[in-house]
């Protein structure tokens, strides 16, 4: 089995960058760790300049510190995407720098993970505002302006939750499934105007969210290929996603689970 420390020390390699979002604008929310981190790293790596969002400010700044070392462009505008102003600001603020929005990614969220019983109706309220609700008012804010500049790219990150029904992952699973299918009408209704609307789907990853559970290694021994995955592998299929090399990708649930 292949070892956390393994898999941190792979976790933010980049290979060389080959230009694929030369020219593009991207928001990245909750790119201030794991799979939002290693997305807004990536997306600036290949040569778009990058929004990273969240709410905590040193994390944040310390990604951007990131991609300026590694002579990207990148802006922390701090935002709790759960608030309507503050979202709105956020994307209003990152329109300025970025002149426009040609990519969108929705990965602010969190674990809720617990037995039906401990489960309540504020979890269930709370995690739906996070995890499908900020994710809707982001694409109404911003779906529109890219469809007046000539089109656009969306991604959600969701998740392998999203399709197999998982134990005490009711609400988690739930908010997901709904977040993929949100994506896939909403692909089809801008299909023909220009903007793509797809859905990633990690399997296990490595991040700070997951670093910390008693169970990570047992559902690591359950993945086919035997590992988990590290952030920057989620990112490359981000990558594929959001570049003009899947032009012709729209209202894809793209599963990145290692054959789970």
């Amino acid at each position: 089995m292949v070892s956390k420390e393994e898999l941190r020390a792979k976790s933010m390699i980049m290979r060389p960058g080959l230009g694929r979002l030369t020219g593009k604008g991207a928001i990245v929310t909750g790119s201030t760790s794991g799979i939002g981190e290693a997305i807004a790293r990536l997306f600036a790596h290949e040569g778009a300049r990058v929004v990273v969002t969240g709410r905590n400010v040193d994390r944040g700044q310390k990604v951007v510190a990131a991609i300026a070392e590694d002579g990207g462009d990148a802006l922390f505008l701090p935002a709790d995407v759960t608030k309507d102003d503050e979202l709105e600001g956020m994307i209003a603020r990152g329109r300025e720098y970025l002149g426009q929005i040609d990519i969108l990614v929705n990965n602010a969220g969190r674990f809720i993970v617990a037995p039906l019983e401990v489960l309540s109706a504020d979890d269930f309220d709370a995690f739906s505002r996070l995890d499908a609700r900020s994710y809707f008012q982001a694409m109404k804010m911003v779906i529109p302006g890219m469809e007046a500049q000539g089109g656009g790219v969306v991604l959600n990150v969701t998740s392998l939750a999203a399709l197999d029904p998982m134990p005490v992952f009711a609400i988690y699973g739930y908010v997901k499934a709904g977040v993929n299918q949100m994506a896939r009408a909403i692909a089809r209704e801008y299909s023909a105007r220009g903007v793509r609307v797809n859905s990633l789907l990690p399997g296990l990853v490595l991040t700070a969210m997951t670093d910390d559970s008693p169970d990570f290694d047992a559902v690591q021994a359950g993945v086919p290929m035997g590992r988990a995955s590290t952030p920057m592998e989620q990112a490359y299929a981000a990558l594929f996603l959001c570049s003009d090399e899947a032009s012709y990708v729209t209202g894809c649930n793209m599963l990145v689970a290692g054959g789970a």
